[in-house]
């Protein structure tokens, strides 16, 4: 008898197994199966049989040996992920140019690096970065991409800088909670310029006997004693305001030294009325100065005596007020 004819069959793989195909040749007419199994982070395999793309049924390719060697090829694809950002405050909205991230790619396959970097931006600074809902803890990376990634930076707006008072004069406190600062003059020093914003109160030490300042969110205005004057000046940013209430803690020759402000009351320059809610002592007179420089605050709008309740002086004489007015209470026995 004749013997007969066998084939060879060859199985080349990328990305993939194949399972099915044993060792040696395969008789003309003879039938068999082979099944694909895709290598992690490989998708969408493509097989083909002598060159001719072949369809699985039921997650199997039949072959039929017909004259010839047998070639299958199976050709898979590295999977593809994306990576994504967003920049949001604490309660998840997003803060347009609150921080940059740099260093992304469009696309990353699998197993790739990433990595990126973060920088705050402007008024912002960068409280915690996650990746994929995990903290980042200052490596911005992700060793092996297996999945899409997610980058979720949170910011929230930088504190205020304290203001500043000249070196040879002093310091100011670092602002509390409430933008409240105290300030510490030097040996002899009984003058003192602030320069910044204010955005609470400013305790000064009764050594102090002129405080002068600008660009004040919250102005923080004084007293006139028996044997002393001690004056707090600033300037209302355009459209800003305050109540100026003088608190009774601490006191030269029985006058309240440490001035506060709240804003339950207006002080408003460059509109109609000034209301200034002051808390009053009995005894004292407490006068509204007016002024158009921080120089110059030497003109009485109103006068009331102290009865131990919040009193409201008044600017009544609306129309000679200057656009921009400058104010300061003088309290004096």
């Amino acid at each position: 008898t004749q013997e007969a004819v066998k084939y060879n069959v060859t199985v080349v793989a990328t990305g993939a197994t194949v399972s099915g195909v044993t060792a040696g040749a395969y008789e003309d007419g003879s039938t068999f199966t082979f099944t694909v199994a895709l290598v992690d982070g490989y998708e969408n395999a493509v097989v083909k049989v002598n060159g001719t793309e072949a369809n699985a049924v039921e997650g199997r390719y039949t072959v039929t040996v017909s004259g010839d060697n047998v070639d299958i090829e199976v050709t898979a694809s590295l999977k593809t992920f994306t990576a994504t950002y967003s920049v949001v405050d604490a309660d998840g909205k997003t803060v347009e140019n609150g921080a940059k991230v740099t260093g992304l790619e469009n696309s990353y396959q699998w197993g790739a690096k990433l990595t990126f970097t973060v920088e705050s931006v402007g008024d912002y600074i960068v409280k915690s970065v996650k990746i994929n809902g995990e903290e980042a803890n200052g490596s911005y990376e992700v060793s092996e991409v297996k999945a899409n990634v997610v980058i979720v930076v949170t910011v929230e707006k930088k504190a205020p800088a304290g203001p500043t008072v000249p070196e040879n004069q002093g310091s100011v406190s670092d602002p509390d909670a409430n933008g409240n600062v105290t300030v510490k003059p030097a040996d002899g020093v009984t003058e003192i310029t602030i320069s910044g914003t204010v955005t609470g109160t400013v305790s000064i030490p009764s050594s102090i006997t002129k405080v002068t300042g600008v660009d004040f969110s919250k102005l923080v205005i004084t007293y006139t004693s028996d044997d002393k004057t001690t004056e707090i000046t600033g300037a209302f940013k355009d459209g800003g305001n305050g109540t100026i209430v003088l608190d009774e803690e601490g006191s030269v020759n029985g006058v309240p030294v440490k001035p506060a402000m709240t804003e339950e009351s207006p002080l408003v320059v460059g509109s109609k009325t000034t209301d200034v809610a002051v808390k009053t002592i009995p005894g004292l007179t407490y006068k509204l100065m007016r002024g158009t420089d921080l120089k110059s605050i030497n003109v009485a709008r109103d006068t009331k005596t102290g009865t131990g309740e919040p009193v409201t002086l008044t600017d009544p004489e609306e129309a000679e007020r200057p656009t921009k007015a400058f104010y300061r209470i003088q309290v004096s026995r």
